[in-house]
């Protein structure tokens, strides 16, 4: 067979322009992938929950819904006469104030105000259930917060101890 060549054209059957028509075409659709690809990396990095068996990173404690996650509405942490170990708070203040509704919290950020109700459980570091009226300004507490609930209200307050209190001397 013979080909023939057209002027300004190529033996393929393609002019040049539309050679670079197709190189375009086929150059966005890969930018498109690509973008695809990374926002949804993104959008699972950031929402873990919804990858099961996935965790934030070696040493990270597990999510709320994960095994051995503590969960909001069950028993205390640690259980009854048990220490706390490695709970989760979703923060930890000193007590600055008690009012017959809310907490006064000094944290890093400086003063919050958590309310709480009749659902709130107030718990010492070894499991122990206390009352509201037995908390005294000063006391370093760690607060879990109901989610999606504004103003902020605790689910758990825990009395923790004192920095450094049980911990090993060191020699």
């Amino acid at each position: 067979m013979q080909e023939t060549a057209v002027a300004g054209g190529s033996a393929a059957g393609y002019t040049p322009r539309q050679r670079w028509a197709i190189i375009a075409a086929v150059s966005l659709l890969v930018t498109i992938m690509v973008g695809a690809a990374f926002s949804a990396g993104v959008y699972i990095g950031n929402n873990r929950e919804l990858a099961p068996g996935t965790f934030a990173g070696a040493g990270a404690p597990p999510r709320q819904g994960q095994p051995g996650a503590p969960q909001p509405n069950g028993p205390a942490p640690g259980g009854p006469n048990q220490p706390l170990q490695g709970a989760i708070f979703d923060a930890v203040g000193v007590l600055q104030g008690v009012s017959n509704t809310s907490l006064v919290v000094g944290g890093a950020e400086g003063p919050r105000t958590v309310a709480y109700d009749a659902a709130t459980q107030f718990v010492r570091n070894d499991g122990s259930m206390l009352k509201v009226t037995e908390l005294r300004p000063g006391a370093t507490l760690g607060l879990r917060l109901r989610p999606g609930v504004s103003p902020p209200t605790a689910d758990t307050v825990t009395v923790l101890p004192p920095a450094g209190a049980g911990q090993p001397a060191a020699q």
